[in-house]
């Protein structure tokens, strides 16, 4: 989220601390999170973070390396994902965010989308076995908070763009609010062109159905939709495509940000957005997207971020939802149309301004926070319980960020938004938990 108005957000959700999580109830740790998963948390390695027993981190990265091509590494790591290597099978690669905002672009002005904006996506290879970088370079930059996205099937990332502008005195000479395809087997940097039948608004993630090629994307801003988008071509985005807006059978204009119950499935259906590309700067708040869907019966949530799509279904978060404002757990199935909140909290030491969100290949979903005063990594098992996996030792109110396993599962990679620290977290995940 874009960093400004996080304050005035948190601040809002330190306002409305309540008591209590609905779902089943069990004892409480130390944060207030579940007793149940890997144990209590202690502080481990050089400080960076507290986790349970038997697990431990290696540093990945951090703001401020140099990279091979020359440049140093951008602040700000968010959004990630994982492919394979284009030439060398012995190597992993990763396709990454960094949500910036005004600022010149960095690397080869030439190349930037817009030469007053700092947002970009940087592509580096790991080692396996040492877990550093063995090769880095900036991929694309001139965009403007450049947050979440998503992997395709065609081993390609989302990046999605958060802000469509940036106030103030700031001239920016593109539109913006855009999601970009970004080629995971680039070599250097490149121009990235916007995908504007994808939307223009305040996009957080991207993910892609590997089966229909529908990609599903969250909106971080209230009241916000929760979108589709069926391209013409799944080979070819740029071809264009229907965007739609999701929204609640029978109930036109569903509110989904309070009195929910967890565990009911919603039947849905979708509306299609007229003008996905609206002109913001002369069309003003009835322009945006999410009003379009409104006026059509879509249904609202209250800034969604984090998504993942696994095991046919899509898992998203809300960061400010429920009934007292410390955030929601959503999931969607495409192949039945259901919608189903899997959690909700009502404490902020339970679970506090869910954001990113990674479905562990051992089936839990891990959960990172962008709360106030101090973040952890929850992780929410299969039968709803919550517990604390892992707490930023580092800067306590800077976000986690960009969480990913491994192609081989083993490992977590994750960030610490401020000061730009990805770490890489690995132990004895067990079954059925992260």
């Amino acid at each position: 989220m874009e960093p400004m108005s996080r304050r005035a957000l948190l601040t809002r959700a330190a306002a409305l601390a309540g008591a209590g999580v609905l779902g089943p109830a069990v004892m409480t740790s130390r944060a207030g999170a579940a007793s149940t998963g890997y144990g209590p948390l202690a502080p481990t390695g050089d400080g960076h973070l507290a986790l349970p027993s038997g697990f431990s981190y290696r540093v990945v990265d951090q703001t401020g390396d140099l990279m091979s091509d020359g440049l140093l590494q951008p602040a700000a790591p968010d959004g990630q994902a994982f492919f394979t290597h284009p030439t060398d099978p012995r190597l992993w690669r990763v396709v990454r965010n960094h949500e910036l905002g005004a600022g010149p672009a960095l690397g080869e002005t030439s190349r930037a989308y817009d030469t007053e904006a700092e947002g970009s996506v940087v592509i580096y290879d790991l080692d396996p076995k040492t877990l550093r970088p063995v090769n880095s370079f900036l991929a694309a930059s001139g965009l403007v908070y450049p947050c979440s996205g998503g992997a395709t099937p065609r081993r390609s990332w989302l990046s999605c763009e958060e802000g469509t502008s940036l106030g103030g005195s700031v001239r920016l000479t593109r539109k913006h609010g855009y999601v970009f395809e970004i080629r995971s087997a680039l070599t250097r940097q490149i121009t990235p062109a916007p995908l504007p039948a994808m939307g223009r608004f305040a996009h957080e993630s991207a993910v892609t159905d590997p089966q229909s090629g529908v990609i599903y994307l969250t909106e971080d801003d209230t009241p916000a939709g929760f979108y589709r988008f069926v391209p013409v071509d799944r080979s070819n985005l740029s071809a264009g495509g229907t965007l739609q807006m999701l929204a609640v059978k029978g109930q036109p204009g569903y509110d989904t940000r309070k009195k929910q119950t967890v565990g009911r499935d919603l039947s849905t259906t979708w509306v299609s957005i007229p003008d996905p590309d609206p002109d913001l700067e002369g069309g003003g708040p009835a322009a945006r997207v999410a009003n379009q869907g409104r006026r059509l019966g879509a249904a609202v949530f209250d800034y969604l971020e984090g998504a993942d799509f696994r095991n046919g279904t899509v898992t998203f978060t809300s960061s400010y939802g429920g009934d007292n404002n410390h955030g929601q757990i959503w999931r969607y199935t495409p192949s039945t149309g259901k919608l189903r909140l899997l959690f909700e909290t009502a404490n902020r030491a339970v679970l506090d301004a869910p954001d990113n969100v990674a479905v562990s290949p051992r089936g839990g979903v891990l959960i990172c926070e962008d709360g106030y005063p101090i973040n952890f990594l929850r992780g929410l098992t299969s039968g709803g319980q919550i517990f604390d996996f892992a707490e930023n030792l580092v800067s306590g109110d800077s976000e986690f960020a960009g969480p990913v396993y491994s192609p081989d599962g083993k490992w977590l990679i994750v960030a610490i938004q401020r000061p730009g620290i990805t770490l890489a977290i690995t132990g004895p995940w067990g079954s059925g938990l992260l």
